[in-house]
């Protein structure tokens, strides 16, 4: 075979498609890790809220001196990057951070 040349079935002269992990799991595994990921998802969120918590409760420390604002903006700047980090990684929104229910 050459490079850059596509490989067919023999018997029906098709590309074969490509598949992923979910394709090799059977309908019961696919229920469970879909399952699992739901409670992980939920569980991200949570921790997100966490966060902002924490963030909020940072602004509203009283600031000592000038190296208090430092280490408090230090801090904020972790937290916030933290936060953004979790939500890019899980495709998590704003919403759903946002969402009660």
């Amino acid at each position: 075979m050459t490079e850059g040349s596509t490989t067919t079935d023999t018997l029906t002269g098709k590309k074969p498609e490509l598949k992923t992990l979910k394709d090799f799991l059977s309908p019961v595994a696919n229920d469970m890790s879909n399952y699992i990921l739901g409670d992980l998802r939920q569980e991200t969120i949570k921790h997100i809220k966490d966060l902002n918590n924490q963030k909020l409760k940072l602004l509203s420390q009283p600031l000592r001196d000038p190296e208090d604002e430092i280490v408090t903006k230090m801090h904020y700047d972790q937290i916030v990057g933290k936060i953004e980090w979790i939500k890019h990684f899980f495709n998590i929104t704003e919403e759903e951070v946002e969402y009660d229910g």
